[in-house]
């Protein structure tokens, strides 16, 4: 049996990740099922200051919390059609806001973007399982 290694940016995200939202812990969990075995898990941005999150062109949800309802994981090790299906699987098992399916937003993001190769999960409070 092998062990997923998780690495964490810095200190600070360590103390963070205790203060994640419990469905974005359930989302992470959910990738984790699909993630690549060998390939460390990095968590490069948990928890963002509202104006580091708009300098970078995002939406925001960096900066909600805590409980921190968002998180990138690196993924420059990974193929970027690998790392579209993880997101598509976490995608299907998981429905971002089911009140704004216009919108289009999902809980798995990881279609090129932001600051290179990553997979970025994120949780609204009406984010709901489809899939058991």
């Amino acid at each position: 049996m092998s062990k997923t290694v998780i690495v964490f940016e810095d200190a600070d995200m360590l103390k963070e990740w205790s203060n994640i939202h419990p469905t974005l812990r359930e989302v992470f969990f959910t990738l984790m099922k699909v993630w690549p075995e060998g390939v460390p898990v990095r968590l490069t941005s948990l928890n963002r200051t509202y104006a580091e999150d708009r300098a970078l062109g995002a939406s925001g949800v960096h900066s909600a919390g805590p409980p921190w309802r968002a998180v990138d994981i690196g993924g420059a090790e990974i193929d970027q059609v690998h790392l579209n299906a993880m997101g598509d699987y976490v995608n299907t098992v998981w429905t971002y806001d089911k009140n704004r399916p216009k919108k289009n937003l999902k809980c798995a993001v990881a279609k090129q973007h932001g600051t290179g190769k990553h997979i970025h999960l994120q949780v609204h409070k009406r984010t709901q399982r489809n899939v058991e």
